[in-house]
């Protein structure tokens, strides 16, 4: 053959394999990503599934084994929201990360702007600009109740101004003075007013009526 047609194949050659290597190349990037949101689709569904009880006890079983969870201990429901300049994804990698830290087991997930969870012990945030509610302890399959019961720990803790994770012991009856106006004014006019009448506190509030008390507004 012609040296110089050898030469011209031979560049076409060249130029064929940089094409189809870029191809593959382009082809196993989009596999990875692929993977990647099928991961996290997954991940996200199976802690939606768990804290709206969802899940049939195979699914939670098969999920929890998936995620490094132990469906014979108890956990507890969370519910945070961000206190300050961090956003939901950079709070659910710092609670996570705490909880396997401390050799615990948990598993987060940001859903409707919060990132909520299970974990086996209540975090400690330091100082992480967060407030979070925490439900009580019960197995993996009734996660469902302790995950409502965050709920209302968080409303409660927002409406007091609070930064930090919080449960029942923390709030007592913060709780019901929140979740119930109409005892919210029953408490601050059985209680409080006498005591403002008299001079002897000052009962500074805003839309108690409303379940809103501002920090401070009730102590103990």
């Amino acid at each position: 053959m012609d040296p110089g047609l050898i030469v011209d194949r031979t560049k076409c050659l060249w130029e064929l394999a940089d094409v189809a290597s870029l191809r593959i190349a382009a082809v196993h990037r989009q596999a990875e990503v692929d993977s990647a949101l099928y991961d996290a689709r997954r991940r996200a569904g199976f802690p939606r599934g768990l804290l709206y009880g969802t899940l049939s006890a195979a699914e939670i079983h098969s999920g929890a084994a998936i995620y490094g969870l132990d469906p014979s201990r108890p956990y507890r429901a969370i519910r945070a929201v961000p206190n300050g300049k961090a956003g939901p994804n950079a709070i659910e990698r710092a609670l996570e990360s705490h909880g396997h830290r401390n050799g615990r087991g948990a598993l987060l997930t940001v859903l409707d702007e919060a990132v909520a969870g299970v974990v086996e012990a209540k975090p400690q945030t330091g100082d992480l600009e967060v407030t979070a509610g925490l439900g009580p302890m019960t197995d993996l399959a009734a996660v469902h109740r302790s995950f409502r019961a965050a709920g209302r720990m968080l409303e409660a803790a927002r409406a007091y101004g609070l930064r930090g994770v919080y449960d029942l012991s923390d709030l007592s009856w913060r709780v019901a003075v929140v979740a119930e106006p109409e005892l919210a004014v029953l408490l601050l006019d059985r209680y409080l007013r006498p005591l403002e009448a008299e001079g002897g506190v000052r009962c500074a509030h805003r839309g108690v009526g409303a379940g809103a008390p501002e920090e401070g507004t009730v102590h103990p």
